[in-house]
């Protein structure tokens, strides 16, 4: 019997990124024993976006 490996490719875009947070927010005040939990998990989405903004001269900034 072959084990079933687990997706590590997700095609979400930033609505679904932007749903899945407000979502997390919404869980610590019904499921506070979990808190650590979600507050981690929104740290990890935060630290992989790709931050888009302009320099103090004008030029676009990318981070990531």
């Amino acid at each position: 019997m072959e084990l079933m490996k687990p997706n590590t490719s997700f095609t979400l875009d930033v609505k679904d990124i932007e749903l899945i947070e407000r979502a997390l927010t919404c869980m610590i005040p019904i499921d506070q024993s979990r808190t650590n939990d979600i507050v981690a998990l929104k740290a990890k989405l935060f630290q992989q976006k790709n931050w888009y903004g302009k320099t103090a001269d004008g030029t676009p900034y990318v981070s990531g």
